[in-house]
């Protein structure tokens, strides 16, 4: 009450939800009358990233929205996100979001072609969820795999859940157990035992009874061996017609009694590839493991031919051009490497796989490709330089490669060709942005970046 006699008799309420429990796992604006699923996890994303908050969300900001076309909106709203800083006066920005994006008819359909994952590409929506919160991010390109591939049109119901600390770290197992000192367990032990925190009972009850977010019940799907050590699975929102049920069993039979295994299978599903081409049963063919004294010389190694590899290799986003000689891939249920096998069968499509390749039952005969074997610089190391030697090469010969490696480190602040041809052969993964400077012209004498970084190559 207010003391002041000039407010006699008026009163100061608590908001109505003070001290109340949350009806959801974390804050979220579950429905708004007129607005689609994208375009409210756009407006989540916003207030979740601090750019604007709750009480900004006014009946004119969303009727703003509810003028525009679902498109135009997304992308409005992704451009404010990437401001990156709060909104005070949000509607106009927003209606000038709004009119760029509407003069913008090929930003338009690139978005809205990203969305069906017509290529290898697919364009996903990430939750970061945290002890006491929960936060939307932008949707992000990245390469799909086999699942989202398949289900293409539900794929804007696929969410991938991240389990990250108050900082955005990775949530450290300590998090999750209560542990004693040691010295008093040993003084009690029938009385202290491993402990779950609140941390680990929220993580299990998102995992086990899934969560709301606008207006879409979220459901536990499955994760890959991966996303297990980042604390990332995949969530999905079930229609009427694609359930979690039925994904899985679209996905194949697992018969493992393991749960880690089990797990584990289910995963490779999830594994980011490349399709290539469908290979028919009549082209596949069945070879035995290669055991000797009790090693398995064959393990997850296949065989495939020339012909069916250059079909494969034409599908893949290759920067030379040459057909490499082995695929890291997943098949139906197999998993493994296949190597490039020329004889007798070399003008047949052909795939040789070993049963230590089966992991489990699939019909899926999408040839995928999670990588390929690339051009790589070879290095003499201690081992067979000593093989070398034994064999008879004279350490002559050694000691003029090392005198003509040094010579060349000496001169590559002095000299762009040489520079390049080192960082090119010698460390193409961490030389790729000197390389790309010393091609495009920069010379190390005359710019301090470029300097720096060879000097730090030289060094290493």
């Amino acid at each position: 009450e207010i003391l002041d006699t000039r407010w006699r008799g008026l009163t100061v309420h608590d908001e109505p939800e003070f001290g109340m429990p949350m009806q959801d796992m974390f804050f979220s604006v579950q429905r708004v009358e007129g607005l689609s699923f994208p375009v409210l996890y756009m407006v989540n994303a916003l207030l979740h990233s601090g750019v604007v908050n709750q009480h900004q969300l006014t009946p004119d900001f969303f009727g703003l929205l509810r003028s525009e076309r679902d498109a135009v909106n997304v992308a409005a709203l992704t451009r404010l996100l990437a401001g990156k800083f709060q909104e005070f006066d949000v509607c106009p920005r927003l209606k000038n979001a709004q009119d760029w994006a509407a003069r913008k008819p090929k930003l338009l359909g690139l978005h809205s072609s990203r969305k069906v994952g017509a290529d290898y590409n697919a364009e996903m929506r990430r939750l970061v969820i945290t002890p006491t919160g929960a936060y939307c991010m932008a949707p992000q390109l990245e390469r799909s795999n086999r699942v989202i591939r398949h289900y293409q049109h539900e794929a804007d119901r696929f969410l991938r859940v991240t389990f990250m600390d108050e900082g955005k770290q990775r949530l450290n197992t300590s998090a999750m157990n209560l542990y004693v000192a040691p010295v008093v367990k040993d003084m009690m032990p029938n009385l202290f035992q491993q402990q779950k925190t609140t941390v680990y009972r929220r993580v299990q009850t998102i995992l086990t009874e899934g969560f709301q977010m606008c207006g879409r019940k979220y459901s536990f799907l499955a994760s890959s061996s991966n996303q297990l050590r980042s604390r990332s699975t995949w969530f999905f929102a079930e229609d009427t017609i694609t359930t979690i049920a039925s994904i899985r069993e679209w996905m194949g039979q697992f018969p493992s009694n393991n749960i880690a295994k089990h797990t584990a299978r289910m995963g490779l599903c999830f594994t980011s590839t490349y399709p290539t081409v469908t290979t028919q049963q009549d082209e596949m063919e069945f070879l035995q493991d290669v055991h000797h004294n009790e090693y398995n010389f064959s393990d997850g190694i296949g065989k495939i031919t020339p012909k069916l590899a250059l079909e494969v290799a034409k599908k893949l986003p290759l920067t030379d051009n040459y057909i490499p000689s082995a695929f890291q891939i997943r098949f139906a249920g197999f998993k493994g490497v296949v190597a490039v096998w020329p004889g007798e069968n070399e003008e047949t499509r052909l795939l040789s796989l070993r049963p230590s390749m089966k992991k489990f039952e699939s019909d899926h005969y999408v040839f995928e490709v999670v990588s390929w074997t690339k051009v790589q610089p070879a290095f003499l190391n201690r081992q067979i330089i000593t093989l070398l030697s034994t064999l008879g090469v004279p350490d002559s010969v050694f000691r003029q490669m090392q005198n003509a490696m040094l010579h060349n480190l000496d001169r590559i602040l002095t000299h762009s060709d040489v520079a390049y041809e080192v960082v090119r052969t010698c460390c193409p993964e961490h030389g790729s942005t000197a390389g790309m400077m010393l091609s495009a012209g920069f010379a190390p004498t005359n710019e301090p970046h470029l300097r720096a970084m060879l000097l730090a190559i030289r060094s290493s």
